[in-house]
Parts: C-alpha cells; structure tokens; sequence
C-alpha cells in the first residue's frame, strides 16, 4: 500500500474517529473548521481512497457512505512495512535507527509481540549518533 499524503490521513482520521459510515459533507465539516478546504476536494480525496481500497463505501440516496478498510493501526503498519520495503538494502538500517530512537514502553511492547522475553534479550547499545549498534533483525517479508 502506498503512503498516503497530508489530507488523505486527514480525512481518514475523521472516518476513523466517527466509528460509523459517514458522508462527504461530515468529513468536509470536521475538516474545514481548521483549514480552507473546498467540498469537492475532500469529495475527490474519498473517491481516490475508496479506488485505492483504504475506505469502503456504499450509497444511500443519493449520497455516499464511506467506512475504513482497516483499522488504524493495521494501516499504519502497512505504511511502516512499505516504507522499509522501498528501502531496499537499506532496511535492516532503517530497522536499527528506527528502534534505536522508539521510547522504552514501545521497545518492551515490541519485545512482547515478538514473544521474546526480557532476560532473552541484550540491552540496545546506541552509537554516539543516537542510533542502535548491534540490533539484530529479521529480514523482511
């Protein structure tokens, strides 16, 4: 999946927020209170979502129904896992600063999802430069 830009994670922060299917016109609200947007662009936005498969939509009368894909935290995974992809030979790097610069809680939540357990695993040595030496990772899928 592709990165998506500055006012599609606008509007997709509004669709997630409503917990429900919610119109053009809800989201050009929400959105418009904090900058000058016109109707049809948050319109075209939706239709470009829905045509790249991140939100779902069903018409009722006349108007559009829109719902996420997916919840939030899947899709940024899947902007995360994108991002190292393109990076190609660079991703086992992109890894190490990535951890190197997560807070400590993240760092243990991780560790739990990996199903590694705190004794199993060796403190991560940061560089001068603030990134982690020695992290060891696995290759991508």
């Amino acid at each position: 999946m592709a990165v998506l830009g500055e006012l599609e994670h606008q509007v997709m922060r509004v669709v997630w927020d409503a917990h429900e299917p919610v119109s053009v016109r809800t989201v050009y609200e929400a959105l418009v209170t904090h900058r000058e947007l016109a109707y049809t662009t948050v319109m075209t936005v939706m239709d470009r979502l829905a045509k790249k498969g991140v939100l779902t939509r069903e018409q009722q009368g006349r108007a559009w129904l829109y719902v996420p894909a997916q919840t939030q935290a899947a899709m940024v995974a899947d902007e995360i896992v994108s991002l190292l992809e393109e990076s190609g030979d660079q991703g086992m790097r992109v890894i190490g600063e990535f951890v190197a610069r997560l807070p400590p809680e993240l760092v243990e939540h991780a560790r739990l999802c990996l199903g590694v357990r705190p004794a199993e695993v060796a403190p991560v040595r940061r560089s001068p430069g603030g990134s982690a030496a020695g992290v060891r990772s696995r290759p991508l899928r």
